[in-house]
């Protein structure tokens, strides 16, 4: 390395004049990077991304289609002609949708099994705290009878330490 420091770069203090502004324009239009192909990769970029992540979540090695663009199917397409491939896919197609909609009907049955579960159980919390509740109002309710307003506290202080001499003595 040579004895000179690096710095990072800081903005200029003085403005950037007409010529510079030319100049750094003309570089950026002659390279073809206008806002409008730039945006444009950047949405092809992302609909890449998108298309991929399809592709592996219903990624089968069974489908018709995987086998298809491996080219196993190859010596059938031309046996006959590329018409009883099309008739394929159109069946396939249709085992396909009718599968699809069965098992989204049993996902549905499922889901609606177990929220109806959920609720249930949420009922059945919800009763038992209300009951919990009610005893403990109760309670309080019998403690604020026997005492004053301002002793419930000390009351029970004096109860604790009176059970703790009870069983010393005993």
């Amino acid at each position: 390395m040579s004895g000179k420091k690096t710095f990072d770069k800081k903005p200029r203090k003085t403005h950037e004049t007409s010529r510079e502004k030319w100049h750094r324009r003309t570089k950026y239009y002659a390279q073809g990077k206008t806002k409008e192909k730039i945006e444009q990769l950047k949405q092809m970029k992302k609909n890449e991304k998108k298309i991929e992540k399809l592709i592996a979540e219903n990624a089968n090695p069974n489908s018709f289609y995987d086998k298809y663009f491996k080219g196993e199917l190859d010596d059938e397409m031309e046996e006959e002609n590329n018409v009883g491939f099309k008739e394929l896919i159109k069946n396939q197609e249709k085992q396909q949708t009718k599968k699809t909609i069965q098992q989204a009907r049993e996902e549905r049955k499922e889901i609606i099994k177990e929220k109806k579960k959920e609720l249930e159980e949420q009922k059945l919390n919800q009763l038992e705290r209300e009951k919990r509740k009610k005893e403990k109002l109760k309670e309080k309710k019998i403690l604020l009878q026997k005492t004053k307003k301002g002793q419930p506290i000390m009351n029970n202080i004096m109860n604790k330490l009176l059970k703790d001499i009870e069983h010393q003595q005993q």
